[in-house]
């Protein structure tokens, strides 16, 4: 079946229209642009490396106990950006040759180019749940505010994946208008799009900059007993993972705040605009390579960090020291101990049953207080 005369983005306003009919791909050059062709290397480059770095993360993530909430999220995020980078490396192959599709095409290239967005999201969170674990191991904080904590950040990914899902739906009706010329409000649909993605890059960066906090915060206390994961955990988290997220996240708002919202009025050069995107797309990947790579080696870390302090706990107790629990040698007014906590430290010093003894039948001049 032959292309005929349209194109993509282009529509035919005869009665024979349908999503069967084909398209030619034009948005490619042909081979010509050695910058299209490095852009498309680094693509399947890329799309090769996060494939290497899953493998490898399911491997050390075999007897992980501390981050089995956190691994489904990572691999998940991991998964959708290694598959938006095989798309795009699909896609723009296509285009140089410059290849026949139906107008569906147009669907599936869109949902599948904005897996990036739910991607990113995801890891986000992955992140965010790495932190809150890490933080409770290393420093203590308290279950209750660990959950609140994390409940209120998997929110906030929350609302990026709802712009994931608003972008894509936008896209996909302004699409779907300039192929089959439905509609006059392509324009205003596409402008609302533009500043989606703005509002997504300025919520990311945001929770960058948090990221940022947390990883300095944790590497500035002071160390818990004599444990070296207190230092590497914080350093991985903090240059590994904030740092690479909130650069990319920079870049990312400043060109789609010139681009997306107009602010740029200067005519660029085609050669200085390939160069650029070039630039945009081997710095993003780099980032998010090495985004993945320090959270998959960071969670083993993790997972031994908090054996070890749970063998501590464990070995505290069969000496007859405090439980995790400060509480039960808690002393109260008047030198006391409150009831039942007496039992506590008796059972563990002698391993005797004082259930019968007078302190815990109710007679006054036992209870110390």
């Amino acid at each position: 079946m032959s292309c005929g005369n349209t194109y993509r983005y282009y529509y035919d306003s005869s009665p024979s229209n349908s999503w069967t009919r084909k398209y030619r791909l034009i948005d490619g050059t042909g081979w010509q642009s050695h910058y299209e062709r490095t852009g498309i290397v680094l693509e399947i480059l890329s799309a090769i490396a996060l494939c290497g770095i899953a493998v490898w993360a399911v491997m050390l993530h075999r007897r992980a106990v501390a981050t089995r909430k956190i691994f489904p999220w990572y691999i998940v995020a991991l998964g959708l950006i290694t598959f938006a980078f095989t798309w795009g490396f699909i896609d723009r192959v296509l285009n140089e040759e410059a290849v026949c599709v139906e107008r569906l095409y147009i669907i599936f290239e869109i949902i599948f180019y904005y897996f990036r967005f739910l991607g990113d999201a995801l890891l986000l969170a992955a992140t965010f749940l790495f932190t809150f674990t890490a933080a409770a191991t290393l420093e203590a904080i308290t279950k209750p505010r660990v959950k609140s904590m994390t409940m209120a950040h998997l929110a906030f990914c929350g609302l990026l994946t709802l712009f994931w899902l608003i972008l894509t739906i936008l896209q996909l009706a302004l699409n779907i208008q300039l192929v089959l010329d439905t509609g006059n409000n392509t324009i205003s649909i596409a402008d609302a799009g533009l500043k989606m993605v703005f509002v997504y890059d300025l919520l990311y960066l945001l929770a960058t900059v948090e990221l940022l906090f947390f990883g300095i915060k944790a590497l500035v206390s002071p160390p818990r007993g004599n444990s070296t994961m207190n230092k590497k955990i914080p350093l991985i988290l903090l240059i590994g993972i904030a740092a690479p997220l909130f650069v990319r996240s920079i870049w990312s708002t400043v060109i789609d705040g010139i681009y997306n919202l107009g602010i740029h009025t200067v005519y660029i050069p085609r050669t200085l605009s390939e160069q650029l995107l070039l630039a945009n797309q081997l710095f993003y990947y780099f980032c998010t390579i090495i985004a993945f790579a320090a959270l998959a080696s960071a969670m083993p870390l993790l997972d031994a960090e908090s054996r070890k302090v749970q063998d501590e706990i464990n070995e505290n107790l069969d000496r007859g020291g405090v439980s995790e629990i400060p509480r039960l040698a808690a002393p109260v007014a008047g030198g006391g101990l409150l009831a039942g906590q007496q039992r506590e430290q008796w059972d563990r010093e002698s391993g005797r049953d004082h259930s019968q003894d007078p302190i815990f039948n109710g007679a006054p001049e036992m209870r110390g207080v």
